[in-house]
């Protein structure tokens, strides 16, 4: 089954190099016009004379196999999606987030791009090389196991952004659509809660950041929008405990208070 799929795969590669460009309004009906796989649009400005904007794109996409070939696929759809929005100069900013059908939407993967961070030559750069100027965070732990023999495999898909992007700098651009503003202090704030979770709680600092992106998209499925660092805030006992239990049970009760708040 998974050479089936890794053919079919392969099938969907050949000509990812020329996608066709397609004409839209740039509203969210136009957005979403441009492919099936779209289920959701966001469309936000990025001042106060509404002339640019951010996109936010939610694609209904399940892992094929698991591992370098799964972000071999996301990287052809952030070049495909990619180079068509950016076609329309207003366009600054671009979040392509991956969630997955088959296992309740969860958001394996998201992927930033941000138009000053491509080079001038960014029209005729392969997918590749396109995708090594994005910031792609994944979902969970797994999904950045495959992310890194993504890398492997590919050499020209190696981040000319986000190789330098900290954990605390790479949570900061998962609010970023949370209403969080970053500041000089937002990354130690995001460095200081997580030191103090992990005094208090079983898991280490990269386990306690993935189960609170988790958590936020949990949530945000309900229709409860919380920013990560909130969800740190919340979890802060202030002082190390005596007895350590896992993150990750302790935020299973977090979000049932919440949803029992919400209610």
């Amino acid at each position: 089954m998974k050479a089936v799929f890794a053919i079919m795969l392969a099938l969907t590669m050949i000509g990812c190099d020329a996608p066709e460009q397609k004409d839209f309004s740039l509203t969210i009906e136009g957005i979403k016009s441009l492919d099936s796989s779209i289920s959701s649009v966001g469309l936000t400005p990025q001042n106060a004379t509404q002339d640019t904007y951010f996109v936010e794109l939610v694609i209904k996409k399940d892992p094929f196999t698991g591992g370098a070939q799964d972000w071999n696929s996301i990287s052809s759809e952030v070049y495909r999606f990619g180079k068509t929005l950016f076609e329309k100069p207003e366009i600054v900013r671009i979040s392509i987030i991956f969630r997955s059908p088959e296992n309740n939407n969860f958001e394996w993967a998201k992927v930033f791009i941000q138009r000053d961070k491509l080079p001038n030559n960014w029209q005729s750069l392969t997918y590749l090389e396109f995708f090594s100027f994005s910031d792609p965070i994944p979902g969970n732990i797994q999904a950045g196991k495959w992310l890194r023999e993504f890398y492997e495999k590919y050499e020209s898909s190696k981040p000319m952004v986000s190789d330098s992007l900290t954990l605390e700098e790479k949570l900061v651009l998962l609010d970023s659509d949370y209403g969080v503003i970053k500041s000089e202090h937002t990354p130690k704030e995001y460095s200081h809660l997580l030191n103090n979770l992990t005094s208090q709680f079983e898991g280490t600092r990269e386990e306690i950041a993935d189960q609170s992106s988790r958590a936020q998209g949990v949530l945000r499925q309900d229709g409860i929008k919380i920013p990560i660092l909130n969800i740190m805030r919340d979890m802060n006992q202030k002082k190390p405990a005596k007895i350590k239990v896992p993150y990750k049970d302790a935020l299973i009760l977090y979000i049932m208070i919440k949803r029992g708040k919400a209610q």
